[in-house]
């Protein structure tokens, strides 16, 4: 990984929460906070102009009452 990795992003829980929010918003998925952590990590760093970036989103397996507190936190509409 050393010669091919750019580098790495660490995210926090309210990131996570912040891209959970984003994906159920924007893109109408339910992701589990696990899976989210990508998304939260390219939100988190400024992008490069008319980079290509590929993220995987996954898990629908969050609890309810999580997901319902997350939508509030970020003015779901």
């Amino acid at each position: 990984n050393r010669r091919e990795l750019a580098g790495a992003v660490a995210v926090d829980d309210e990131q996570i929460r912040a891209a959970m929010a984003v994906a159920a918003q924007n893109l109408r998925v339910v992701v589990e906070p696990s899976g989210a952590a990508a998304l939260a990590a390219v939100l988190a760093e400024s992008q490069p102009r008319g980079a290509c970036i590929g993220v995987v989103l996954s898990g629908g397996n969050v609890d309810t009452d999580l997901f319902s507190d997350v939508l509030r936190a970020h003015g779901a509409r």
